[in-house]
């Protein structure tokens, strides 16, 4: 869809400048979710078929049965969404202040630098990246955010940044909302280094906030706001503000009253483990966490030795 209705293709930038969010398009709910059916029933033909897995799918994406489905596609009509495309679009529609710019924006060959000095490269793509609608002030500083800014800084941003992660949540597991986003925050380095990475390649922006968009049977979009910012993006068409780094993270040499923006320390101290994990890997001290479903994907599995203690036989190895 956002393709289709900002021309806005992956791996490729847009201007904020003049854009907007899908609620803001003048198309009806009803027509926007007829577009998506209309891309599924071109992307997947298969799920005209009457076996169980394609019953499954078909009511678990769009919410329809075969009659109503084959219906649909031989007279086309906008509709009421329904099924997890359908709560996918709904969930869009409520992120009003929040303007896509990038879809699936590559990191490779981004250099990121440690306050320390380290330099490390990275690969893959970021998601999603939003600006907020009224963040855009051409008076704003044109380098890089500084690592520890605050909101005494004297630097001053030019656009404000969202980062989103999109995450499947299936079964018993997606019970809790915003689980995933919390563990994303804590357990893992990916929002944190991307983060950075599009600071450091777009002089001027300054992320105020990350988060996962879980993607289920509903969608929920989670943002983890700097405190500087939670007041303005609070219930502001933005998703979900959660201030979980509030009370756990500060910059290093400070003490207990610390005075740094907490947001920012949890992007530096998500910076130092993915150094730190970098160099013990680079001098041959790796601790590998095996689990069924990581280990399928793993290219040096036969070399790791662990695999078959997870799947319990050697079909692993």
């Amino acid at each position: 869809m956002f393709e289709n209705v900002f021309t806005l293709h992956e791996h490729t930038e847009r201007s904020s400048v003049g854009a907007s969010s899908l609620v803001h398009m003048g198309c009806s709910v009803e027509d926007l979710f007829a577009y998506i059916l209309d891309y599924v029933g071109r992307r997947a033909p298969w799920l005209e078929r009457e076996d169980a897995t394609a019953a499954q799918r078909r009511h678990d994406l769009v919410g329809l049965n075969r009659k109503s489905w084959m219906d649909w596609l031989a007279s086309p009509k906008p509709m009421p969404p329904s099924g997890r495309l359908g709560n996918l679009l709904l969930a869009e529609l409520k992120l009003h202040n929040s303007i896509p710019i990038s879809i699936e924006w590559s990191l490779n060959g981004i250099d990121v630098e440690h306050p320390d000095g380290r330099t490390m490269q990275l690969t893959g793509f970021i998601d999603r990246v939003d600006v907020f609608n009224s963040s855009i002030d051409e008076e704003g500083d044109e380098t890089v955010a500084p690592l520890d800014w605050s909101k005494d800084s004297k630097w001053k941003p030019k656009r404000l940044i969202l980062i989103r992660d999109l995450k499947s949540v299936d079964g018993p597991k997606a019970t809790r909302i915003g689980e995933r986003h919390r563990k994303a925050l804590f357990d893992e380095l990916q929002l944190g280094l991307y983060a950075r990475s599009w600071e450091i390649a777009h002089p001027g922006d300054l992320v105020i906030g990350v988060g996962i968009s879980e993607v289920g049977s509903f969608t929920n979009h989670s943002l983890e706001i700097s405190p500087a910012f939670v007041e303005l993006l609070d219930e502001n068409g933005v998703g979900d503000i959660t201030t979980f780094t509030h009370a756990t993270h500060r910059l290093p040499d400070e003490d207990p009253e610390a005075s740094s923006d907490p947001f920012r320390a949890w992007m530096r101290e998500r910076l130092t483990t993915a150094f730190d994990i970098a160099d013990a890997a680079n001098s041959g001290r790796v601790h590998a966490t095996p689990e069924e479903y990581v280990c399928t994907w793993c290219k040096v599995k036969e070399a790791c030795g662990l695999a078959p203690i997870v799947g319990g036989d050697s079909t692993w190895n």
